[in-house]
């Protein structure tokens, strides 16, 4: 129902299986991707734990995240994040590259 997770790359998969996340940083190349997703409403966040592991704070926005209707809405804005066609979009635009360069 819900998952503690590192802010890297994984916050994207998580956001395809639509799974309300509490996330935390663990390196700097982390920092910036943590905030835009909690900016968005994507994540639920615990901060840097490099120094200390925040047990408390987790805790307290588990007991937030127990509410099964906060979960849903969640789950449909993470869902709305990762369409599924990054894969074809990453494709076309290095399609223009190649085209480009060849005029």
């Amino acid at each position: 129902d819900v998952v503690v997770s590192a802010a890297g790359t994984t916050l994207y998969e998580l956001s395809v299986c639509k799974t309300p996340t509490i996330g935390y940083t663990l390196a700097d190349n982390q920092v910036e991707n943590l905030q835009v997703f909690c900016e968005e409403g994507y994540v639920q966040s615990v901060g840097d734990i490099r120094d200390e592991f925040p047990t408390r704070s987790i805790m307290e926005k588990i007991e937030k995240l127990a509410d099964l209707e906060r979960r849903k809405g969640i789950q449909i804005k993470m869902g709305k994040l990762v369409d599924g066609n990054g894969t074809k979009r990453l494709a076309d635009e290095i399609i223009k590259i190649i085209v480009t360069k060849k005029e």
